[in-house]
């Protein structure tokens, strides 16, 4: 590898990270936390990924996604392997964070550096691409940070729901939203939905909830496991924090 084309005090090569707190208590909440993830799947084009860079307060990238930022004229803190972008391509970035481990995820390492930093909840940008293998993958870096998560998709938003907690949302009536099953979920309850839900079961290879409607503010829970709420989004109302 080259010479590192950052000052020195920018560079951290991380061998390890100190275990995450294991719960975050209380109900997940309005995102007032504006931190922005971006991975390396260019799933939004450059006028809408800089929409919501610009509205963040802390910025992050992971490899390709940090070199994307960088490009477009942002200073992202940059976590990863740099497998997928050159050293020479985030030599602006605020802080680049070399994490050479082969054990974790693009994606698991960027969560895990803006936990470290303190934040509580992130917005991830990218996850879709074009690799089924790398939505998987990405699904289950969420699922695995105690992080609360947020997802920007092409043509929405969604959310990372677990046990014990409820989200809230002030959706526009006839949104049209899905409530998928990351792992074996029971009593899970649904309202303000066309088709509510009240301690239903819930798994990928049994009952899921796809395709319902929202007839104004939305409200999910459930007592065992992990779910992903996905609403349809107009482009005219994204950003939303």
């Amino acid at each position: 590898m080259g010479p590192v084309p950052c000052d020195p005090w920018q560079i951290a090569i991380v061998s390890d990270f100190p275990k995450f707190p294991t719960t975050i208590s209380g109900k997940l909440m309005e995102m007032s936390e504006r931190v922005l993830g971006v991975v390396a799947g260019n799933d939004l084009e450059d006028a809408v990924l800089a929409r919501w860079a610009t509205s963040a307060t802390r910025l992050y990238g992971a490899d390709g996604g940090g070199a994307r930022l960088c490009r477009m004229g942002f200073r992202p803190v940059v976590v990863g392997d740099f497998d997928s972008a050159e050293l020479s391509e985030v030599s602006t970035a605020t802080q680049v964070v070399i994490d050479p481990s082969q054990d974790r995820t693009d994606c698991d390492k960027l969560l895990r550096q803006i936990a470290r930093d303190g934040h509580e909840r992130a917005t991830l940008v990218g996850i879709e691409g074009d690799r089924l293998d790398h939505v998987l993958a990405s699904l289950g870096s969420a699922l695995r940070s105690p992080l609360d998560i947020r997802l920007a998709l092409r043509t929405g938003l969604a959310w990372v729901v677990r046990e014990g907690r409820s989200l809230d949302l002030d959706l526009r009536p006839g949104t049209v939203l899905s409530l998928l099953p990351l792992s074996p979920c029971s009593e899970v309850c649904l309202s303000g939905a066309r088709w509510p839900l009240d301690r239903a079961a819930l798994s990928l290879d049994g009952q899921v909830s796809v395709s319902n409607v929202a007839l104004g503010p939305v409200t999910v829970s459930l007592r065992e496991g992990a779910a992903l709420l996905v609403a349809g989004v107009q482009d005219d109302e994204v950003p939303l924090w």
